[in-house]
């Protein structure tokens, strides 16, 4: 047996021994997400959302860590200006708006919404601090011409350095107000992390050249670039794991479990035949209940939406318009599941045509 091999299981177990002290000392890595939801308001329809910009709520950079985070931040290799905390509100609003515009509801542009908090006059800061939110919404959404209201607080963005071990973190929290009356319908808290360093097994065989290694590897795990992903990571769970709780609340968890998009049996209109402009197009399609349902001829880019009249069951008129022409055009009806999965099904070459209009 040579020499090499005794001192590299030495340096292995002694990194090991290490790094479970370290890990000892520091917070679970991932911390459960938690999200309370109103029963009465668990309402899924789309609605005009304006989303506040959001405010800093979070600790900071651990004391020892400073000095060693001021020396990675120095590197544009790992570090990035645009990622600092006191963009970290911006970041996560941002990063908020785009994963919101998957759902059903319509998004008000954020610089419509900042647009109208500088019209008005509207200190954000002072309507976050205010403890009567009830009024602060309904206040805002009359300024705002918005029906649901997003308060977004960035609880951390935060980097901790031990030697051996760094980790970086970013959380959310946020609430949601019925703007009509000013009732509190959602309120969601998740945070997100990731650690460098001990966990990463030196790969030198002598214990100063590990400890460099480690060293150097949770040195470079306190670079703001890593704030990028965990942003994303952060938002991306609030709306998901978000939205499952919402439908958890509204339709049970049997239905919040059921895997895969929804499923379609049938689509069929009437009348059959020739339409001219003026005459309606009746949809009927069956499927998965609680759904979004839209409907469209054609390639045409604007979808018509159905009423659910009953579980699973989706109806939509669609008004002829001068100059649209239907010359035995597909009809695809689609549905989204309040968890945002979407099934399309597709009438191939429906007898429905265009009959001309004398002058």
């Amino acid at each position: 047996m040579s020499a090499a091999r005794p001192a590299r299981a030495a340096c292995r177990i002694l990194a090991a021994a290490l790094g479970l002290g370290v890990l000892a000392l520091l917070p679970a890595c991932a911390a459960p997400a938690s999200f309370e939801v109103d029963p009465k308001f668990a309402d899924l329809g789309p609605r005009r959302v304006a989303i506040l910009p959001f405010v800093d709520r979070a600790s900071g950079d651990q004391l020892l860590s400073r000095p060693f985070v001021a020396l990675v931040d120095l590197l544009p290799v790992l570090s990035d200006d645009e990622l600092t905390r006191e963009h970290a509100p911006t970041i996560l609003r941002l990063q908020l708006a785009a994963n919101l515009h998957r759902s059903a509801h319509v998004i008000l542009p954020l610089e419509v919404v900042d647009a109208k908090i500088a019209k008005h006059g509207i200190d954000v800061r002072a309507a976050y601090d205010r403890k009567d939110r009830d009024r602060v919404a309904r206040e805002l959404g009359e300024a705002l011409d918005a029906e649901l209201l997003l308060f977004g607080e960035v609880t951390s963005w935060d980097r901790s350095f031990y030697f051996l071990e760094s980790r970086i973190e970013v959380g959310l929290r946020l609430e949601a107000r019925y703007a009509p009356d000013g009732r509190r319908t959602f309120l969601g808290e998740v945070e997100e992390s990731r650690s460098a360093g001990i966990l990463e097994l030196p790969v030198s065989t002598d214990a100063v050249g590990a400890g460099f290694s480690v060293f150097g590897n949770a040195l470079k795990g306190l670079g703001s670039s890593g704030f990028a992903v965990l942003s994303h990571d952060v938002t991306r769970r609030m709306i998901d794991e978000g939205r499952a709780a919402i439908v958890r609340a509204r339709y049970g968890e049997a239905f919040a479990a059921k895997p895969g998009p929804p499923s379609i049996a049938f689509a069929a209109f009437t009348p059959q035949g020739f339409v001219a402009p003026g005459d309606e197009v009746l949809v009927v399609a069956s499927g998965d209940p609680h759904a979004l349902a839209t409907f469209r001829f054609g390639t045409c880019h604007c979808p018509t939406h159905m009423n659910e009249v009953a579980p699973g069951v989706y109806v939509g008129v669609k008004r002829v318009l001068p100059g649209e022409a239907f010359d035995r055009e597909r009809l695809t009806v689609r549905l989204v599941s309040p968890l945002l999965q979407a099934a399309t099904l597709t009438v191939q070459a429906p007898t429905l045509s265009s009959r001309p209009i004398a002058p």
